[in-house]
């Protein structure tokens, strides 16, 4: 049975390996060969170590287990883009699954998981950002339901110097929580901050 929890601290390296492996096969198709050989666990480990550290600033990384083993996990958080309509919009900041666990539904348990993490933390719309050129992606987020916006970006310079022509378009959803309102806590830890 496929268990959803929060990730431990200790299991950076299982999300490194998780990492680099989903991007070698979901990237590989429309980046550049150097950019998607240039992610290595060396290079992912410190990375994923930091991340799982950020519990205290909103930041959740939720993984998908099954018979002792990890097959993805996504992570969640306030919004990255700047404005005051963020309060209130929290983002899935990533997701990824192994390619073994590929279209077996473990993405979308994930994703899943991660929106009612995030209505429950009082934010009332999700967000997501995924390259134009990633149309698997593309597909499974409209077909479980989250609807494509006009807004893009285009990537990081570094990724521009190294040859990578991609940008991102951004995919929002609507949460439901117990509450109808803004979530007021939620706010005022925000502003206390």
């Amino acid at each position: 049975m496929l268990q959803i929890r929060e990730a431990m601290p200790h299991e950076a390296a299982s999300l490194a390996e998780i990492y680099v492996k989903a991007v070698d096969v979901a990237y590989r198709p429309f980046m550049p060969a150097g950019i998607v050989t240039g992610f290595t666990l060396e290079h992912q480990q410190p990375r994923w170590n930091r991340k799982l550290s950020l519990r205290d600033r909103g930041y959740s990384h939720l993984v998908a287990e099954q018979r002792g083993r990890i097959h993805g996990f996504v992570g969640i958080g306030p919004a990255a883009f700047s404005g005051h309509e963020t309060l209130a919009i929290g983002e899935v900041h990533s997701l990824f699954v192994t390619p073994e666990a590929s279209r077996s539904g473990v993405g979308k348990a994930l994703l899943e998981a991660g929106a009612r993490q995030l209505a429950a933390e009082g934010y009332c719309q999700a967000v997501l950002w995924v390259f134009w050129d990633n149309l698997p992606a593309r597909t499974f987020y409209e077909r479980v339901g989250w609807h494509a916006t006009p807004r893009s970006r285009r990537l990081n310079p570094e990724l521009l110097a190294q040859g990578a022509e991609v940008s991102d378009c951004r995919y929002q959803q609507p949460l439901t929580s117990t509450s109808n309102a803004f979530n007021y806590v939620r706010a005022r830890q925000l502003f206390s901050a």
